[in-house]
């Protein structure tokens, strides 16, 4: 029937530049044409699900769905390739978004040669999600300055000046090398799968660190609340010493060489001690 759609015919032309939908290959990590074909597998499942046309379903609804995908993938590789040393998931979400939507305007043709140049060329090479854009250089490039490739622990160097927590694994140095060279998305260093022995280790050494830094908080918190407890003491202090001098300030003594003023005083004196009987008391 002319009006039925058919899985060919509901690809579009996204499929005809990337291939049709498809998982990702177990022990690898995707490139731009992998994340795609992933999505467009998962736009079929929405597509059943939903019993919607194609159309209707958005970009960000599949790399909504496709950024966690992803980021297992590379999580398989090393339990750290995760936020901050890999972009956090929001930003994924945007980067799928950006890249399905330049590979949709090079398969209908919107663009100048230059633009679709720049896509296809990055079609086939590693989807990188990593923070750290410096370059990795394996121990058998000149440029690595490596003292003893034999004796080398990671087989790869980096001039890296990014932030401790977004440094990429000492590990992963070569296997990331390795991936950011590829063309396609097979690679001659696959992932292992999780080295149970290393990742124990990273697991007890990042719960040490979440001790270490929730104990230093804690202390911080006593030392301010101390620091606290001892300003407003030391400010009922000063409130208490300024009425005092406020008190002092406001009473005058007496000129006490006037001798009515003395007699006042003795009066008065006599007066609060004697009451009625005062009288009798002779002045000297």
């Amino acid at each position: 029937m002319a009006g039925v759609k058919t899985r060919h015919k509901s690809g579009g032309k996204l499929t005809e530049l990337v291939g049709a939908g498809k998982e990702f290959i177990k022990s690898e990590v995707p490139t731009l044409r992998a994340v795609i074909q992933r999505g467009l597998l998962l736009k079929e499942k929405l597509f059943i699900e939903n019993e919607t046309a194609k159309t209707e379903i958005p970009v960000h609804m599949i790399a909504k769905k496709l950024a966690p995908l992803v980021m297992n993938q590379w999580l398989k590789a090393n339990p750290k390739f995760c936020p901050p040393v890999t972009i956090s998931e929001k930003s994924l979400i945007q980067k799928i978004e950006k890249w399905w939507k330049k590979a949709e305007n090079v398969a209908w043709g919107r663009v100048k040669q230059e633009e679709k140049r720049k896509v296809m060329d990055m079609l086939d090479k590693l989807f990188d999600i990593t923070t750290c854009t410096h370059s990795i250089k394996l121990c058998n490039v000149p440029e690595s300055l490596c003292n003893d490739q034999a004796k080398c622990k990671f087989g790869a160097h980096i001039k890296c000046d990014c932030p401790k927590d977004r440094k990429i694994p000492a590990l992963e140095l070569s296997w990331l090398a390795i991936q950011r060279a590829k063309t396609g998305e097979s690679s001659r260093m696959m992932m292992k799968g999780v080295d149970k022995k290393e990742t124990d280790k990273q697991m007890k050494a990042a719960k040490r660190k979440l001790e270490e830094e929730s104990a230093q908080l804690k202390r911080n918190k006593k030392m301010e609340d101390e620091k606290n407890e001892q300003l407003i003491e030391q400010e009922k202090l000063d409130v208490l010493e300024d009425d005092t001098r406020n008190q002092d300030e406001s009473y005058v003594l007496p000129n006490l060489t006037d001798l009515a003023v003395k007699e006042q005083l003795v009066n008065a004196l006599l007066k609060e001690k004697l009451g009625d009987k005062a009288y009798l008391v002779k002045q000297y």
